[in-house]
């Protein structure tokens, strides 16, 4: 799709210039795509994203835990998140909301819990500074919902563009 933007419509193709942002599952795809293409996509909004897919029972099952930094998810780029040359810029969101259903009492606190430690693990492992090549957000009122997340997404715009 994006080469046919590209091609069609007066963009900056250059990846500085390239955001892929997604909620949940797509703010995961969103991490996944950016930090294995960071040469096209050089932004990456991840808004209440599923980093607990493939490691924490969410959905029930019995899936084997871990940490993020020894994950499927992590370990293929782990070059490419120490390169601040080569790294996206990211942005990683979640809500605090835990009532009103399961989309928020278990997938948003495991979305909350695996951002809280995706920022850790990019500042504190990989050297991202918050501010400038990572922002993080916690919405109080944020919910596992598109309502919350089409709230947020104008934060992510001006983190990456300016006002």
């Amino acid at each position: 799709v994006k080469p046919f933007i590209d091609a069609a419509y007066r963009t900056d193709p250059s990846a500085k210039s390239t955001a892929i942002v997604g909620s949940s599952r797509g703010g995961l795809a969103s991490f996944y795509v950016a930090t294995r293409h960071p040469d096209v996509f050089g932004l990456a909004g991840c808004l209440s994203p599923s980093f607990w897919a493939g490691l924490d029972p969410v959905f029930g099952g019995s899936l084997p835990g871990g940490t993020l930094a020894d994950s499927g998810l992590v370990q293929p780029v782990a070059a490419t998140l120490s390169d601040p040359a080569a790294r996206p810029r990211l942005w990683i969101d979640w809500g605090l909301v835990r009532t009103g259903g399961f989309h928020n009492e278990v997938i948003e606190e495991a979305a909350t819990a695996r951002g809280k430690e995706m920022v850790a693990l990019l500042e504190g492992t990989y050297g991202y500074v918050d501010g400038s090549e990572l922002t993080w957000e916690e919405d109080l009122i944020g919910e596992h919902d598109e309502v919350s997340w089409a709230r947020r997404f104008p934060h992510v715009m001006k983190a990456f563009f300016g006002p």
